[in-house]
């Protein structure tokens, strides 16, 4: 930050007291509010008041994160053992408000050397890192086998793809069992795609689903606000045979609507429809139309015919009516019934693929993420281990826990356990100070995938509050709005938005008000547009091939179009279009960040159109590796080279950019042939010089493929033999990221497999 700008006193105080160690805070801090300074200033404080660096345990989310707030530490302490007395004296004046003296400048130099001679070093680390770490010390008590290893991303992913195939192939197996036919239910209410989507879900939060399955059936049934009686089949009896209209006297009715034309025959036209099953149940999804609409609201008496029609036949409408009225409470009964027989398929399917997931880790002696917050919980919560929650209480005095709005309940457990004696009993009354120090905010959060519960946040505020002032100690519950990092225009703009009731409504579990930002860089440029929506124009399919890809984009699309306006914009900006920064600098491609709502075909036309522009960009923050056309390529080779009869695979490796034949040269190949299509290539290569460089370059590659590992294998391919400049030139630069990461993918897979190239083109 620039000296320019003077820190207000009101926020100079905040931070004193959030930093205070002798105090517990909590302080909710806007973004850009300075959450990491704070955390440095109260860890250096900390030292500063002789607290032990083994002693401070310091929690964050990311790796990354805990890496520079302990570089930030060590940064200030390693500039105090350089600066003269003077220096020194206005640098810890800035951080601590106790006067300097010889014998806390001779402490503050002889911090960076404690701090670096710490057995493990400060302890700033992820919860999962510490986690680790206390089930490697205490494997026997946590029921964990002694020098587990933690799953990778990527090996997760393969075992819950063993565990899953297992299980659908078991139950395709026994139609009849109970696996076979909840797989039969999930697979007539759900696509592959989201089954599979579903069941990975499950088994990340396994622990909630098994304690599911535990209180049975009713729990669900109680949880969508049906009685244990009312299944499904009991709700369609009441829909079909207690109404006014029995599916026999459907054809009649349906035809006297028919007759009367309007909406009345729309009416009709549904119930003809149902009538038209042999089973009624199988009707219902078409009778139900007769009486909602295609929203799901009753129909309005006008709904089933003008006022002129209803007049003409009174009987009929008032059955209508009457049977419209009683549907309505049933209709969502039904709803909630298929949701529970849904919901009761998937529980089955998901037990049985955690069963073998579990099972899987076990033969390997290894955790996932989940499990190593899941086994410290259940081990802290366990009487007969509590004397590891002994040996660690010994050794840490002080915990502070960084973006705590990311915090799952199940995290909060481990948290709340590790330091329930600092409070309470003798913890409380030893001459040490213990203390807690959080710092977060709601409207940051960003692991709700990973079961945090923002909500807690100011929960856990309010219950530390109750445990601190009941032993008599400070604590200070702390707001930080000012921001050091964007301009005034840009927090205007945000307040203006989240001003109305209805933008701010469930921004906070704490307050409902709307944002409050300030901007400590008042003469800081700023602008905020907001562009008209870009509409596809209406031929803009029209340059697409009739066998393109279906998820194709023609150039007048509008995420095409949207994406060029986007690329337009940053280029005139890198060009001086705008200023940005105190210093008023032409930005850099560095300054610019593009955030879209989700990773689809505007994601990647953004990444085409600033690469064609030629502005340098970092690509994309996570790739579907195996959904990049160059990986399938690449695989496609795997697999031609490892089984010549897949002429799949060597059709489609002959047309990548690696071969370079054309549909007519593939044509050519293949029809008319009688055996395999790479008897065919070879055969053609006798007499055709561009099927003869593709025969012997199979050839040679096959060879290599027997011999060398799969990073050795396809580091020549795309090295020695040009490949990766040959893809790049069809599919554009942007692919060198799906390359890079196909190879890093390869070294991944060799460290905790047998090489084979079998293997890891199925990995």
């Amino acid at each position: 930050m620039s000296a320019r700008y003077e820190i207000p006193a009101a926020t100079r105080a905040v931070q004193t007291r959030a930093s205070d160690p002798a105090a517990s805070a909590w302080v909710s801090a806007n973004a850009g509010a300075g959450k990491t300074t704070v955390l440095v200033r109260r860890v250096i404080r900390l030292l500063l008041a002789g607290n032990p660096p083994a002693r401070i345990l310091c929690l964050t989310f990311t790796k990354s994160a805990a890496a520079h707030m302990a570089n930030e530490v060590l940064k200030v302490l390693g500039q105090w053992v350089r600066l003269d007395d003077d220096k020194l004296d206005q640098a810890l004046k800035s951080i601590d408000p106790l006067p300097p003296s010889p014998a806390r400048r001779a402490a503050a130099r002889r911090l960076f050397a404690a701090a670096l001679e710490t057995p493990g070093g400060l302890k700033v680390q992820t919860i999962h890192a510490f986690c680790d770490r206390v089930l490697h010390q205490f494997p026997f008590e946590a029921r964990v086998p002694a020098g587990f290893e933690v799953l990778d991303e990527i090996r997760e992913t393969d075992l819950l793809t063993r565990a899953r195939n297992s299980v659908l192939i078991e139950a395709a197996a026994e139609p009849a069992g109970a696996l076979g036919r909840a797989l039969a239910h999930a697979d007539a209410v759900a696509t592959d795609q989201s089954l599979e989507e579903a069941l990975k879900e499950a088994v990340g939060a396994r622990g909630e689903i098994l304690r599911l399955i535990g209180k049975g059936d009713d729990a669900v049934a109680a949880a969508l606000g049906l009685r244990p009686d009312e299944t499904l089949a009991a709700i369609e009896d009441d829909i079909l045979s207690k109404g006014r209209f029995p599916p026999s006297e459907w054809p009649s009715i349906a035809a006297s609507l028919l007759a009367l034309g309007g909406n009345a025959a729309r009416c009709g036209k549904a119930l003809a429809e149902a009538a038209a099953f042999a089973d009624p149940v199988a009707a219902i999804d078409d009778y139900l139309p007769v009486f909602f609409t295609g929203e799901g609201k009753p129909r309005e008496d006008g709904g089933f015919g003008n006022e002129k029609v209803r007049d003409a036949e009174p009987r009929l409408f008032a059955h209508l009516f009457a049977e419209r009225d009683r549907l309505v409470p049933l209709r969502d009964k039904h709803l909630a019934a298929r949701a529970r027989a849904r919901t009761a398929a998937l529980l089955v399917l998901a037990a049985a693929m955690i069963r073998r997931y579990e099972q899987v880790k076990r033969a390997r002696g290894e955790l996932d993420y989940a499990d190593l917050i899941h086994k410290t919980a259940t081990m802290f919560d366990d009487v007969a281990a509590s004397w590891v929650l002994y040996k660690l209480d010994g050794g840490i005095d002080h915990v502070l826990i960084d973006e705590a709005q990311d915090t799952s309940p199940e995290q909060w457990e481990v948290i709340g356990k590790l330091t329930e004696e600092f409070f309470a009993g003798r913890g409380a009354r030893e001459d040490r100070r213990r203390t807690v120090f959080a710092v977060g905010d709601e409207k940051q959060s960003i692991f709700g995938f990973q079961g945090a519960e923002p909500k807690r946040f100011d929960e856990m505020r309010r219950e530390f509050r109750k445990r601190v002032e009941a032993a008599g100690s400070l604590f200070y519950p702390e707001r930080l709005d000012l921001s050091f990092r964007s301009a005034p225009g840009v927090l205007s703009a945000i307040d203006l938005i989240f001003s109305r009731s209805e933008a701010f409504q469930g921004l906070s579990s704490a307050e409902e008000i709307g944002t409050a930002h300030t901007a400590i860089r008042s003469r800081a440029p700023a602008l905020v547009e907001i562009w008209p929506t870009v509409k596809p124009e209406e031929d803009a399919d029209d340059g697409l091939a009739w066998d393109a890809p279906l998820d194709a984009q023609s150039a007048r699309s509008a995420p095409v179009l949207l994406a060029q306006r986007i690329a337009k914009a940053v280029k005139f900006w890198l060009g001086g279009g705008i200023a940005v920064g105190d210093a008023r600098r032409p930005p850099r491609p560095g300054d610019v960040i593009v955030l879209v709502r989700q990773r689809g075909p505007l994601f990647e036309a953004i990444l085409q159109a600033l690469k064609r522009a030629g502005v340098p960009v970092a690509g994309a923050d996570r790739l579907k590796l195996t959904e990049h056309i160059a990986v399938m390529d690449l695989l496609a080779l795997g697999d031609a080279l490892t089984l010549e009869a897949d002429d799949l695979a060597l059709a489609c490796v002959l047309k990548s950019p690696l071969f370079g034949l054309s549909e007519d040269d593939l044509f050519d190949l293949a029809h008319g042939r009688k055996g395999a299509l790479a008897a065919a290539l070879a055969e053609k290569s006798q007499n055709h010089s561009r099927f003869a460089a593709a025969a012997e370059k199979l050839k040679s590659w096959r060879e290599e493929a027997r011999m060398l590992r799969p990073f050795d294998f396809f580091s020549r391919v795309l090295g020695r033999d040009r490949g990766r400049e040959q893809i790049l030139a069809r599919l554009g630069a942007e692919a060198a990221d799906a390359l890079d990461e196909f190879l890093a993918r390869a070294l991944a897979y060799e460290a905790t497999e047998t090489p084979s190239l079998t293997g890891f083109t199925a990995f």
